[in-house]
This record gives structure tokens, sequence and C-alpha cells, in this order.
């Protein structure tokens, strides 16, 4: 090992937080550094290569010493560049006798000073955290008083099944607020004493493959200041969706310790084996001894590998340069160039009709939009397979997804026996396990990766003449000339194509006369669930409980695709919004239902919250609540059950409430002319419940409502 250049320092085991991820509160211990046992410690040539510190507890200000401590630690440390505080911030009082100090101390010896406030969840989410009153309210105000003082400070949210579905808000409160935020994983670590907490704590796998998708979206990734950070991240994710063993490096393998309050020295927090050492005056000389070698090498083989903790290390240089900020836009940019010889390619391909007289396929390979669906495409994905085993007594299906593990939950949320629903990616299947390929759920659109998957896997179920169909699918926007041309290729290979509206057949019908119009697939499935009794999640159950009506609100952010105005028009529509539930706000519960929870096609969360900030100044007296979960099919229809009004931008949160019978409002988010929520509407016969939100205005929405006399 080599001498220490991190040292992890928690200054006292004392906190006055009560953490669900953590037990050192329960501890009881009061073990501390002070002056004297800091300069005996550090003041030694094992040290004296340290460049960072990072204090931390417990609660570092509940060490009396604290002060005391900082001096040894400047004194002692000839290489020291930057130091750290960790803190909950709840003594803003203590902050702002020992901030000013430690940052004068640290100035006048030229190393760095910041302050990290833990931030667990927004307002009554990180209480419910840290099990203290006021706790989120303490903890801000103290990172504006250390803003105010000239000193850097950075949030630190620790994710856990607690938070999971709040850390997007925790995410735009700190953007909004101008202040750095960064995300980890609740674990097991050694000095927190949680061990018996690890099953309470750990993410499940539906939550393991939304935070992946979190983390790795670039608003979070920019949130961080630090780019050894967003590898991380990257690295992170990885193992979060597929259980890949950690790459990502760590200075405490070789160039870091974490010593305890009682002044015992592990390799990192995780460790519970104590370094070696006959006298600890002689560090420098015993650390590289062959039995704390010893000790390194079983940390590294059996716990490193599994480490979800975010001690992190030096990547090699040429990575950083891959998630610079003003780099990273760019390498996406190439990284869709490098496909268009992939895609043009397919414009070669010669669509070919496979005949059948069969009309009976066991096992069905589907292709579609898979990968980014939310809990609508589930939906459709479930009327799809019933279609499927209706028409062709069909029994195995594998689904192919760009990101399979979210696939793989959405197919947890359907109910239907005796058949078998697997997912695989493109890489790994084998044309020749299926009886037949079926391009189903979401719309055939201008997105030419998508497109050129489909016509690689149909090149290769026509070689090995294998029928292809297109079941339930929608037309558009088709915006490129490019993706028009797949798109025919597609048409012109199906056996039989059914479109979900009659204008999506009418945009094809001289294409091919083996079309026909039916409806959204999820209508098919939700009409099934009417038969079946769902699960329904205590998060519901709390929502539910009031003699108020329930009025259901979805509205989901703007592509750039659908307008140029997008900014102006999003923010009419959540200011009309917010005036709509001021109006009616004594009657009334209004639910913020998202349709769409991750980064992964917009999440519907982003304007729940946006929401919430204009309904706290328009209507502060309204009772909103932004229902922050993934929620499945049978929650959905649950609450829609229950609800007098849905009023949602999301095509599938329109489809899910009129199919259980709720009085529903659309808004049709195509601006430049009319969309699928406007045809949809229109094949139900309810036309005039469609709005759009180019010019959405409250007198419009107001006249909706009445239409529906729900007094």
């Amino acid at each position: 090992m080599q001498l220490p250049q991190v040292i992890n320092l928690p200054i006292t085991e004392v906190c006055d937080s009560q953490c669900v991820m953590c037990n050192v509160w329960r501890a009881g211990k009061t073990d501390a550094f002070d002056k004297e046992s800091t300069h005996k410690l550090f003041s030694q040539k094992g040290f004296k290569k340290v460049q960072h510190i990072g204090l931390s507890g417990g609660e570092p200000t509940l060490n009396e010493n604290l002060l005391d401590v900082v001096d040894e630690l400047l004194d002692c440390l000839p290489k020291l560049q930057t130091l750290s505080v960790t803190s909950h911030g709840y003594h803003t009082d203590k902050h702002a006798l020992v901030l000013p100090q430690i940052k004068e101390k640290c100035a006048n010896r030229n190393i760095s000073f910041s302050l990290n406030i833990s931030l667990d969840g927004y307002e009554k989410a990180h209480q419910k955290v840290r099990r203290i009153e006021g706790a989120f309210e303490k903890a801000v105000k103290t990172a504006n008083l250390a803003r105010d003082l000239g000193i850097n400070v950075q949030f630190q949210c620790t994710i856990s099944p607690e938070n999971v579905f709040n850390i997007v808000l925790v995410r735009e409160f700190a953007i909004d607020n101008g202040f750095e935020i960064i995300f980890r994983i609740a674990s097991y670590i050694a000095r927190l004493s949680n061990e018996n907490l690890i099953e309470r704590i750990s993410l499940n796998e539906q939550q393991k493959s939304f935070v992946s998708d979190f983390l790795t979206s670039e608003r979070t990734l920019f949130a961080a200041n630090s780019l050894s950070r967003r590898l991380f991240y990257f690295d992170l994710a990885k193992r979060l969706d597929n259980g890949a063993k950690r790459a990502a490096p760590c200075a405490f393998q070789d160039k870091g310790l974490f010593v305890s309050p009682d002044t015992k020295i592990y390799n990192c927090s995780r460790s519970e084996k104590e370094l070696l050492f006959s006298d600890k005056e002689n560090i420098a000389i015993e650390l590289d001894s062959s039995k704390n070698n010893q000790l390194v090498q079983e940390l590294i083989q059996k716990t490193c590998v599994d480490c979800y903790h975010d001690q992190n290390g030096r990547w090699p240089y040429w990575k950083y340069f891959t998630v610079h900020q003003k780099i990273y836009p760019w390498l996406q940019l190439t990284k869709k160039l490098l496909k268009t010889p992939t895609i043009l390619s397919k414009l070669l391909f010669k669509p070919k009709v496979i005949s059948t007289k069969s009309n009976q396929f066991n096992k069905i390979l589907i292709i579609g939009m898979y990968g980014g669906e939310h809990v609508g495409d589930a939906a459709i994905l479930g009327g799809v397979i019933l279609r499927l085993m209706k028409k062709f007594n069909s029994s195995e299906f594998e689904v192919v997804s760009i990101r399979p593990n979210r696939t793989k939950y959405w197919i947890s949320n359907l109910n239907i026996p005796d058949i078998t629903i697997k997912t695989i990616s493109i890489n790994d299947l084998n044309i020749k396990d299926y009886q037949a390929l079926v391009l189903a759920g979401g719309p055939l659109m201008g997105i030419p990766t998508i497109l050129s998957n489909h016509i690689s896997i149909l090149k290769q179920s026509i070689q090995q003449k294998i029928p292809f169909f297109i079941e339930g699918v929608g037309i558009g926007p088709i915006n490129d000339s490019i993706s028009k041309k797949l798109i025919y290729k597609i048409i012109k290979s199906a056996n039989h194509i059914s479109l979900r509206t009659k204008s999506d057949l009418e945009k094809i019908t001289h294409l091919s006369n083996l079309t026909s119009e039916s409806h959204d697939p999820a209508f098919d499935y939700l009409e099934y669930l009417n038969t079946k009794e769902g699960k329904i999640p205590d998060s519901l159950n709390t929502i539910l409980d009031t003699k108020k009506k329930i009025w259901v609100i979805n509205l989901r952010p703007l592509w750039n695709r659908y307008s140029k105005d997008n900014d102006a028009i999003q923010e009419n529509v959540l200011s009309v919004i917010a005036e709509i539930i001021n109006e009616n706000s004594d009657n009334a519960r209004f639910v913020f239902m998202p349709m769409n929870s991750d980064q992964f096609g917009f999440s519907d969360l982003e304007m729940a919250y946006k929401l919430n900030i204009k309904v706290k100044v328009v209507a502060p007296k309204a009772d909103f609540i932004v229902w922050e979960t993934e929620p499945t099919i049978d929650a959905c229809i649950a609450l829609l059950k229950r609800a007098s009004l849905t009023i949602s931008m999301r095509f599938h949160g329109c489809i899910f409430s009129l199919a259980s019978a709720c009085n529903t409002i659309g808004l049709d988010y195509s601006t430049r002319s009319k969309g699928k929520i406007a045809h949809l509407f229109e094949q139900q016969g309810k036309a005039e419940n469609v709005l759009n939100i180019k010019s959405l205005s409250k007198e419009e929405i107001t006249n909706s409502i009445n239409s529906f006399n729900l007094k």
C-alpha cells in the first residue's frame, strides 16, 4: 500500500439524526477526535502525503473540538489541498460560528474548503428519511448560509426505497436553487452498523432500473461537477441494470484510509477488518506490510467487486473527455452519425411477404418501441398478447428490447395465465427459434435507428421464411424522408396490418390492401382487467382516503420535435392547470398521476413538480398530491375508477381514463396538426372533449368540465 493521499475521517459517532439507512445514532458511542488525539495520529510521517481529508460523523458539528481538529489537521498535513465537512445541516447556528473560521483557516493555507449537506428528499420526503422534524428546512437554511459565506456547497442524496421516486424533485430543487447535487445508493457500510437494515434499504429490481436510467440522464450527469462522478454513474448504472461487477476505480484500494473516531484504521468505510500496526507511530513503515497487503487484497476480491459505495478514484484520462459537458453532446451525435451507414444500407432492403397457410404460431417474437416504455406500453403489450393468443393460439412470447430490464419489469405488470413472456436484446436473438414475427405496440414513427433495427430482424425472418404481422400500431409522426422509406419497406413486407385509428389507416391504404382498422391494444387489456382483481399499493390507499372528489392530472414534457415554442407553451399549460386547480380547490383532491416516471421518454414527474410550484403560489390551500411512484396498470385503473375527472396529455393517460369510464379531457400536444390524442377522441365519439395545448385557456377547460355536470 502507498502512503495515503485521501482520508475519510468521522470525527465523532454522535448523531442527532435518526436516518432509516443508518444505525450510528442508536449505537450510543461517544468516541471523538480532539486536539491531542488528532495531533498524535496525523503528525507522523505516514500522513505526510495526504492531499484531501473529509470530515464527517456522526454529525461533525456535535464535536465541540471541531475547530481544534481542523487546526491540527492543517498544521500536520503539509500536502493538504482540499478539506470537506459532511453534515446533516440541522444546526445552522453552529455552522454560522464555525464555517467562517474554517473557511479563513483554509484560505490562509491556500486549501480549498467545501461543505456537503445531506438532502435525501424534498420537504416531507427528507423528513421521512431523516425522521427529524423540520430536517429539510434546517438543511436548506444551512446550505444557503454557507453559500452566502462564499463556501462551495454540495447536496448529497442517498437513494433508498423510502425516497427513490422523489429523487427527480431533489435534483430539480438543487438545480433551480443553484446547488450541485450528487446521488449515491444506500448500502451496507460497516461504520454505520446498518447490516440489519440491508433488506429495508435495498432497492428492488424495478427501482434499480429506474435509478439506472435516472443516473445516466444528461440532467443528472451535469448536476454533478465532477467528471469522475459522471463516469461513476455510468458504471453504477451497469451494475444496477444487470448485476455487473464494479469497474469504477477507488482510491481506498491503494491511496486512501478510513480512520474511525477511536483512531482505528481501515482501508475504507466498508471494511470490517482493522489494519494491523504494532505501533501507530510507525504507520509509514507497517502500512505496506504483508499482513496489511493481504487484508487489502481480500477486500478487493470479496467486497469491492459488489460495492455500490461512491468512493471514487482516478480514471484513464481519455474517459474524462467522454463526459465533459461541452464534448458529451457531440459524442452522442457522433454515435448517431456512425450508425448512418447501417441505416442507409437498409434502404437497399427488398420487402417481401412470406405467404403462410397456417393460423397457429406457438412461439412469437415481438418487436416495437420496447425498452422506452411506460405503464401505457405495458397495457399495449398485454392487449397485443391477448390478440395473438386469440388469432394464432400462441402461448410463448419474446419481446426485443433496447433495455431488457425495463421491459421485464413492465411484463411483470401483466396478469395473463398459462403463457410465458420473456425479454431479449437484439444481439441475443436467434430468429430460427420463432414461428412468427410481430411488430406491435407504439407507432411506426420517424426514428431511423429503431426502424433500422426492425428491418434487420425482418430481413432475418424473410430469410427463414417466417411470416410477419403488424398489430395495433399507429403511424407517425414522420418528418424525414429516410424514415418514410424505411416504414414503406416494413409495411410492404407484412402479411396483415392492424392499425389503431382510422386516421392511421388512411395514411397507408395506398401502400397495402392487407390492412384493417382496430383500436389501441391497451383497450383490450384494460377490458380484460375488468374480470381480474389487481393489487393496490399502500401509497394509493393513502391518496384515496378522502371524502372529496378526486381529479386526476397528467402532464408530460414536450419534445422539441413538436414545437419550436415548447417553453412558452409548456409554461402556459402549467399556469392554466394551476388556475383550474385554484378555482375548484374547495371540492376536490387533485392527484398528479405520472404515466411515465423515468427519464427515458421524458419524465412526467418533472412536470408534476413544476406544477406543484405553480399551485403553491396560485392555490396554496389546494389539496394537490404528486403520486411519486412508477404506477402499475392495476394501480392506475384503481385511481381512475375513483376519479370524477381526468385531464391528461399522455395518450395512454387518456386511454386508461376512457377505459375506466371516467370523465376525460384530452390535451393534444401535437401543435402542427391534429395529433393522436385528437384522433383517439374522434374515434371514441368524444371529439368535443379534446383541446390543443398550443393556445390552451382556462375558459376552454372550464367549459369542458362544465359539460360533464360533475356536481
